[in-house]
């Protein structure tokens, strides 16, 4: 939703280059290589995961980091199907509904024929699929192909495991003999933790940034003192789980919220999603509409149940992430409806004392003193240290007929 900088400080990355790329990633890439039996595939991951390449990667641009994961999936299908396995399985075609499946009950025997037709339709389509999509593994590893599944109910497990996979709900498990141990090695080159504890806190500072980028609502204020320090947590927006070469790549880092990154986004794979060094809302247009129940707008008892919020998203990608993190639920609880009525009541006060203290009728941004004195709005403040910043504009243009744009 809110537009960061990336990290641009020639000292920074400088630092960050040659301990995460030279002492840490280089090393381990040939560390994990050195394990690897299979000549063609040792010589495969050496020549590709180069210091140049880890390099690249680390530093790779936003917009471009959907062509990473592509490229690396495609020259090694082994790690899209044990790290990614929903991406492998995207064209997968499922006859059957999760939610249905797991209701029914398999005491009764015209339920339990349900799922012996289900599960064999659904062997029939899923053998056809890998014909066209060989597997190295994920095939053998599936539930409903690893073994005779006589009883109903081990038949709807299988099913259940197939579709949490297809929809990124679960992953496979590392105890499976056919995996290749160099692919569950794979996600210890890129060691997190490490990076964080080093360089965390300085991230966090050149980020500049106090406000979740997600809904412009969590506070993430940064404490640098030596006796209470606090950073908010990194989100990858490309699960580190999912897309493990990603985890030390700066622009898939996202300072955010406890509820945006946790809760709500978790490991969803974002393919498809906005991310906030690439893509946020329109500054110059409004991003909220407020609409009054209570025919009279100036009405001094308009109460927060006259108040409904409504999105105006042009970009999908943008739809996609307001989806994801519940922006229209949240912004519509009493908290964010509030600013809006606080708004509109000093706006009438204001405009029942005629001219006196402002000139509503021609409010712009030269008036920022005066807009930040009545209305308690900063409008000079950027939504990335503001809460509510993006609401708070949109509330005041709405009111008072105005056009101040957001200051990035």
């Amino acid at each position: 939703m809110i537009k960061i900088t990336p990290v641009k400080c020639p000292d920074l990355t400088a630092q960050y280059k040659k301990f995460v790329v030279e002492e840490n990633l280089v090393p381990n890439i040939d560390k994990l290589a050195k394990s690897i039996h299979d000549k063609e595939v040792r010589k495969r991951l050496i020549t590709y995961f180069s210091k140049n390449k880890l390099e690249s990667i680390t530093f790779e641009e936003a917009q471009n980091l959907h062509l990473v994961i592509t490229d690396i999936y495609e020259k090694f299908p082994e790690l899209l199907e044990y790290y990614c396995p929903e991406l492998f399985l995207i064209n997968l075609k499922l006859n059957y509904n999760l939610q249905e499946i797991e209701a029914l009950n398999l005491t009764e025997a015209k339920e339990t024929a349900k799922i012996n037709v289900l599960f064999k339709t659904t062997l029939k389509d899923l053998s056809d699929f890998f014909i066209n999509n060989p597997s190295n593994f994920l095939e053998k590893s599936l539930k409903i192909n690893r073994r005779v599944n006589r009883k109903a109910s081990e038949k709807r497990d299988a099913l259940v495991e197939l579709s949490n996979l297809k929809h990124g709900k679960t992953s496979l498990s590392k105890r499976l003999e056919v995996i290749p141990k160099w692919v569950i090695e794979f996600s210890k080159v890129f060691k997190y933790h490490i990076m964080a504890q080093k360089f965390g806190y300085e991230l966090i500072k050149e980020l500049k940034i106090s406000v979740c980028p997600y809904c412009n609502q969590e506070d993430i204020t940064s404490i640098f003192e030596n006796d209470a320090r606090y950073r908010p947590a990194f989100d990858h927006f490309y699960p580190k789980s999912k897309f493990p070469f990603l985890a030390t790549t700066l622009t898939n880092l996202i300072p955010a919220g406890e509820r945006c990154n946790e809760r709500y986004k978790a490991s969803v794979s974002t393919l498809g999603y906005a991310n906030p060094y690439e893509k946020s809302i329109d500054y110059q247009k409004p991003f909220f509409k407020f609409n009054i129940a209570n025919p009279n707008f100036y009405d001094k008892n308009l109460e927060l149940k006259d108040v409904e919020v409504e999105l105006i998203i042009r970009d999908e990608s943008i739809k996609k992430n307001s989806k994801l993190f519940k922006l229209e639920t949240i912004y519509n609880e009493d908290k964010s409806k509030n600013e809006f009525l606080k708004v509109k009541k000093k706006y009438n006060f204001i405009k029942e004392c005629g001219d006196k203290f402002l000139d509503l009728v021609h409010l712009n941004e030269n008036d920022h003193e005066e807009i930040d004195l009545h209305f308690g709005i900063n409008i000079k403040a950027s939504p990335r240290n503001e809460n509510l910043q993006v609401l708070k504009v949109d509330s005041l243009n709405m009111i008072a007929k105005s056009k101040i744009k957001l200051n990035e």
